[in-house]
């Protein structure tokens, strides 16, 4: 028991190193608001690569994030996240950064670390608040927790924004559908589909609303226009 009250201890504590050292290389990235046509860059910079495996570009590295993330290896993936900063730091712009953030976002998404996941996106806001990626992170964060209400809030905050965003007014319906506020979610998915007349997502939540609902004629026309689109 007190071996495993040790390991869960240094898990902690390492935990609040990486996030520690997160935070302060994004805020130090942010501040420079650097862009790589601006200043020179110093070729001897090379990526730091915490595997010999990996010799490409930076996509290559958040690929080998992602992977890690994916196998429960945190800590060489942490490693390698702080790594992929201070290299973009030299190589980049904080707009690219925001993007290799959001995948990574993803990745701890997708094994439910949704804390995680979460202070990701809300740091590639800071780098970039004009993507709205980072922004359906978040809200898609709060549905994934049962926040349906906040995550509502994030979405329609998000649909201000970035008015041709499918992403947020996708997310806003199904959000809806998910609760059962099936005909303002119908109302949300005739919204989008006006918008992106050809958007699939749209057009299946609407016709999978419309059963829901009981309007089965309705919904089986939506599916056979879906199937002949």
């Amino acid at each position: 028991v007190k071996d495993k009250a040790k390991v869960n201890i240094a898990i902690e504590e390492n935990e609040e190193d990486f996030i520690s050292k997160f935070i302060s290389l994004i805020d130090e990235f942010k501040g420079k608001r650097k862009r790589k046509w601006e200043r020179e860059k110093d070729e001897n910079i090379k990526p730091l690569f915490t595997s010999e495996l990996i010799k490409g570009n930076e996509n290559d590295q958040v690929a080998w994030i992602k992977d890690k993330i994916k196998v429960g290896e945190l800590e060489d993936a942490e490693e390698e996240i702080l790594n992929l900063i201070i290299y973009q730091d030299w190589h980049s712009d904080s707009e690219h950064l925001c993007m290799s953030l959001c995948n990574i976002a993803g990745g701890y998404f997708e094994i439910n670390m949704i804390d995680k996941a979460d202070l990701i996106a809300h740091k590639a806001i800071d780098l970039n608040p004009n993507d709205a990626v980072p922004h359906c992170i978040i809200a898609e964060n709060f549905r994934a927790k049962g926040q349906y209400e906040k995550a509502l809030n994030k979405y329609e905050e998000t649909i201000y924004q970035f008015k041709y965003n499918v992403v947020a007014r996708n997310g806003k319906a199904e959000t809806l559908r998910q609760i059962g506020r099936l005909e303002e979610a119908l109302t949300e998915y005739d919204a989008t589909i006006l918008q992106f007349k050809d958007n699939v997502v749209a057009r299946c939540g609407k016709a999978e609303t419309l059963r829901q609902i009981g309007r089965l004629e309705e919904a089986l026309t939506e599916y056979n226009a879906i199937i002949h689109q």
